[in-house]
């Protein structure tokens, strides 16, 4: 007997027992087809344990966090937090470590406005259209960390982050600009930079 589960999702599993052949009929639909296909050479279905993700839309913000041990503005540290409207999983992205030697980083459910050297949360927007968190994840994987310039730093990769969502469409052009623009006056908002000159 041919099941899915309450998502519709199909495992395919190799069986050493003879299966019946089943009779194709009118009513079958392409996946049903394909699924008597299996079963006639030797393969059963069952359903899938892996759940599909839900697509749904999210708030998109930049955690601006305060130098340390210096807060000077170009050691503000920035990142991007994406809060799914559903109230699932939310996810922060940024790079850390040194000029050069800078690596990617993903954190599920972290939230940077409980940290210590938080700062400021410049809310960037919702995004136009809804996505899997695993398409969400793409997008910023896809996003360069440019180790080869010495003057690449998280800043910087919040900028290209947000481009990238802007040219996938899920952000406007005037979400990125509004985004980018208060972000930087966040940086500058350093409280150690005015004392340094």
């Amino acid at each position: 007997m041919l099941s899915t589960n309450a998502l519709g999702r199909y495992a395919i599993t190799m069986t050493a027992k003879p299966i019946m052949p089943v009779e194709f009929t009118a009513g079958m639909d392409e996946a049903h087809a394909k699924m008597v296909g299996y079963i006639r050479t030797g393969i059963s279905a069952r359903p899938s344990s892996r759940p599909i993700m839900p697509k749904t839309k999210f708030k998109i913000y930049i955690a601006v966090q305060k130098g340390d041990p210096v807060d000077f503005s170009k050691y503000r540290h920035t990142g991007i937090w994406c809060v799914p409207e559903d109230g699932s999983s939310h996810y922060y992205y940024h790079v850390k470590g040194l000029t050069g030697e800078f690596i990617f980083e993903r954190r599920k459910n972290f939230d940077p406005t409980a940290s210590r050297t938080f700062a400021k949360r410049v809310k960037v927007g919702t995004t136009r259209h809804s996505l899997t968190p695993s398409e969400l994840a793409i997008q910023m994987e896809s996003v360069p960390v440019a180790n080869n310039d010495p003057e690449f730093n998280c800043q910087q990769w919040v900028d290209y982050a947000l481009r990238a969502l802007c040219h996938a469409n899920y952000l406007t052009a005037e979400q990125y600009s509004a985004g980018l623009n208060e972000m930087l006056d966040a940086a500058m908002e350093a409280k150690d930079e005015s004392s340094a000159y």
